[in-house]
């Protein structure tokens, strides 16, 4: 069943935020900020219609990551889609400085630990 926890990783809200633009027409990284106040509303209105209809056994994140990969599916495979059009939401900007002995994996992890403010 979908909990807030679900709700709180950014993961799966950028996920959700692209289903719900999708359903509502709007492009799928179409920003909150951009979207009018009447369009917020229909957008959490829509939101929470989606989020009531997921699975309640266990597999909402499956269907959440399967609706999410056949819209992007569509979206870059679409001969229209232009992709400086599209806005990217974050640009994770961090950099690691690696010597010759470290570990690569290692360092890797700890990059993508590190929290980005959004």
């Amino acid at each position: 069943m979908f909990s807030q926890t679900d709700f709180d990783n950014n993961e799966t809200r950028t996920k959700l935020t692209v289903i719900i633009n999708d359903k509502l027409g709007y492009k799928p990284l179409q920003k909150w900020s951009d979207l009018t106040t009447r369009q917020q509303r229909g957008f959490l209105e829509a939101l929470q219609l989606y989020i009531k209809s997921l699975p309640t056994d266990g597999s909402h994140l499956e269907k959440i990551t399967k609706d999410f990969n056949d819209i992007m599916g569509d979206m870059f495979l679409d001969p229209k889609f232009k992709a400086e059009e599209q806005e990217v939401k974050i640009v994770n900007q961090a950099y690691i400085n690696l010597e010759k002995e470290d570990n690569l994996d290692e360092k890797l992890l700890e990059l993508e630990s590190k929290k980005i403010e959004t």
